[in-house]
């Protein structure tokens, strides 16, 4: 079974998607790019804005002290890398550390064209007839009863979903998917691909977390 390997999940309160500095009157296109991981602009955020020991600080990731202090240096070199030689930074499109709710573990969600072992993904989101459920490294397949996106959207919030792998969405179930806090959304590709793929690939973190620009270019494909 795909996904028996445990991540050390760590807490990410807010959604750093969107941040991205570069110097000014220079084109990104033409900068060297340093990129800061999730965990580490979250690091950035507890121990440097809001000033909290770095004890508390791990505590608040779900982290050992060492670790947090590991990731604490490595963001702080990043970031004066950038300042000193005029880069630009970016927030990693592959985010591995969600945020879980209490007492839950992370739930993902896929379409799929039939509930057979190993089926290939649905390329279509509100009119796949099956879903993939994976939580804690066990699969169950259920149908889809609901009709449209933004009814599968209502039926996958019921279901506790977190975590999404997409081929193809419409811009408004997106738009209701990321309006959800902690919902993630990533993209699977537009070439026919197997349940166990998807999750091989996902588990190896090779898979595109979705923002606005890019569901724009998936959109061309719907």
């Amino acid at each position: 079974m795909l996904l028996g390997r445990k991540k050390i999940i760590r807490n990410i309160e807010k959604n750093h998607n969107k941040v991205c500095f570069k110097p000014c009157g220079i084109q990104t296109k033409n900068l060297e790019q340093i990129v800061l991981e999730h965990d580490e602009m979250e690091a950035i955020r507890l121990s440097d804005f809001e000033g909290l020991y770095q004890q508390e600080c791990a505590e608040r990731m779900g982290i050992s002290r060492t670790t947090f202090s590991r990731i604490l240096v490595s963001a702080h070199q990043k970031v004066a890398d950038a300042l000193l030689h005029g880069k630009a930074v970016i927030i990693s499109q592959k985010n591995e550390y969600l945020k879980q709710k209490e007492g839950q573990t992370m739930k993902i969600a896929i379409p799929v064209k039939t509930n057979k072992e190993n089926p290939a993904a649905a390329p279509l989101f509100g009119k796949a007839k099956w879903f993939a459920f994976i939580q804690d490294g066990e699969i169950s397949i259920k149908q889809n009863s609901a009709e449209g996106g933004q009814a599968v959207v209502q039926w996958l919030t019921d279901e506790g979903a977190d975590t999404l792998i997409i081929q193809q969405m419409g811009m408004m179930p997106y738009k209701l998917l990321k309006a959800q806090e902690n919902v993630q959304i990533y993209h699977s590709g537009f070439e026919r691909i197997t349940l166990e793929e998807v999750l091989k690939k996902f588990e190896e973190n090779a898979l595109v977390l979705v923002d606005e620009t890019q569901m724009n270019e998936i959109i061309k494909q719907h």
